[in-house]
């Protein structure tokens, strides 16, 4: 690739960006009052053809700028150096909390499957706040507390970067040389860097609760199966199921059976740990009835694979392939496909050539004890039912899958126990240099 631009990602890990909802509200308070007063000077970067962002999640802050190398330098500058030197003005601190006292009250008013989703982090996160958690939090923080607050955030940091495009080798060193000397934190040893854990699931569950808001007619049902920690073998598989699933599920579940409007099949990876999941929200039927359906769908999915003629097998795997080794479009593409493979710690970055390499080799008979390990008496399931509060929730599981055991029926007063109750996934060892 010829570039003319440059794109800049320096994540900084913190130990305090999410220890507690109030340092999590803190974080969130920070960044956004930092990019508010960014903006005029920002307008001026823009105009000359660079962009930034400051953006934070439970592990860290993350600084992204994108434009030419002459005037890279001059921005990354002005970013970093406000990061430390920031003004919490009153008046801006008594918006930006507003702003985010109603975000918080309207969350209620999400989608039934954005609820799902919200639920299902709750569940399997072995660290999550819940939006009370955050709101209770935001309530007594003062713009005295976000100043004071700066210093503890960046005191002790590991700081990780890219530097990808039309820029020297020389140049790109002495602009993070640059941001390390500005900072002057503390390091960070890697024992210490947060690291998300996530619920290793023991046979099935079913999760049950209304949705947030009481006018909404419709509901949702989310259905999960665990696989666990990621290899190239099991990302190709899963791969390849799922592109293979999502036709006859929109067929059965959506366009036949018109479960609901949103049906949506894919994998899911969260901290290293890989899922297939199917989501449905309609108000055609309710949740648990749903889940039956889905459970039906599965037996109808492994016929579908097992009476599948090989040249058909083989056409899905070809179509995969090219997907997988579709060519990135833009420099942009390039650098978060680059990034991702350093913020998640696995630093594969030929990630696309091993795991089309590692579908060629991958047979009927493999794609069918793969979908019976995931799906069979083996099962690690979380259904996740969000009712709409026009009509009642039972109160027995109601399902018939393949599993063996009852499934454990949960309400949102056994997210705890739940939790407590379970084994996780070890995280996933950290290499930073």
């Amino acid at each position: 690739h010829i570039y003319t631009k440059v794109n800049i990602r320096i994540y900084m890990f913190s130990p305090h960006t999410s220890s507690t909802p109030r340092e999590s509200v803190l974080t969130t308070l920070y960044v956004s009052l930092l990019l508010d007063s960014l903006a005029e000077d920002g307008y001026d970067a823009r105009l000359a053809g660079l962009g930034y962002d400051v953006k934070s999640d439970r592990h860290g802050i993350e600084l992204d700028f994108s434009g030419f190398n002459d005037k890279m330098e001059k921005v990354v500058n002005l970013v970093v150096n406000r990061l430390k030197t920031v003004i919490i003005q009153k008046e801006r601190f008594d918006i930006i909390k507003d702003q985010l006292v109603r975000s918080y009250k309207n969350f209620k008013n999400e989608q039934p499957y954005s609820h799902a989703l919200y639920y299902n982090s709750l569940l399997m996160h072995k660290s999550q706040y819940t939006i009370e958690d955050s709101a209770g939090a935001l309530d007594s923080i003062s713009q005295q507390d976000v100043q004071a607050f700066i210093p503890v955030l960046l005191g002790q940091l590991k700081i990780e970067s890219l530097v990808h495009g039309n820029i020297d080798s020389a140049t790109a060193q002495a602009i993070l040389q640059s941001v390390v000397e500005t900072l002057k934190f503390n390091s960070l040893p890697l024992s210490e860097l947060s690291r998300q854990q996530i619920v290793s699931l023991n046979g099935s569950h079913v999760f049950r609760a209304f949705d947030m808001n009481a006018e909404n007619v419709n509901s949702a049902t989310m259905t999960l199966f665990q696989r666990g920690p990621m290899t190239l073998a099991d990302d190709a598989l899963l791969d390849l199921m799922s592109h293979m699933a999502d036709e006859p599920a929109f067929n059965k579940l959506r366009t036949e059976q018109q479960l609901g409007y949103v049906v949506w099949t894919g994998t899911y990876r969260d901290s290293q740990v890989q899922s297939f999941r199917i989501i449905v929200q309609g108000s055609a039927q309710p949740p648990h009835v749903v889940d039956t359906r889905v459970e039906e769908f599965l037996v109808y999915l492994r016929k579908y694979f097992t009476n599948m003629n090989s040249d058909d097998f083989t056409s899905f795997k070809s179509s995969l392939k090219l997907l997988i080794l579709q060519r990135d479009q833009t420099m942009s593409d390039v650098t978060d496909r680059y990034w991702r493979e350093i913020v998640s710690h696995n630093y594969l970055f030929d990630r696309r050539k091993k795991v089309a390499a590692a579908l060629e080799t991958v047979s009927q008979r493999d794609l069918i004890q793969f979908f019976d390990e995931l799906t069979g008496q083996s099962r690690h399931k979380m259904s996740i039912q969000i009712y709409s509060k026009q009509i009642p929730i039972p109160s027995d599981p109601l399902v018939v899958d393949a599993s063996t055991r009852v499934p454990q029926l949960l309400s949102a007063d056994d997210i705890l126990t739940f939790k407590n109750s379970s084994t996780f996934f070890p995280p996933q060892p950290l290499t930073l240099e």
